[in-house]
């Protein structure tokens, strides 16, 4: 897991760390899954009007 993060530039955005079990989710940001491959998924609160979104690089 820390070294799939490594490969993500800082100016990407903030370091992601992984959330402990029973952490209550802050934003509209609802879970982001790594997949096979370092391929992010995400999902988000459509009644707050979110989005998730990405880039390949």
């Amino acid at each position: 897991m820390e070294a799939l993060l490594r490969q993500f530039p800082s100016t990407t955005g903030e370091l992601l760390v992984r959330a402990e079990p029973g952490s209550p989710f802050f934003g509209s940001a609802e879970a982001i899954e790594i997949m096979d491959g370092g391929v992010l998924q995400g999902v988000a609160d459509w009644r707050r009007e979110a989005c998730a979104l990405g880039r390949c690089a």
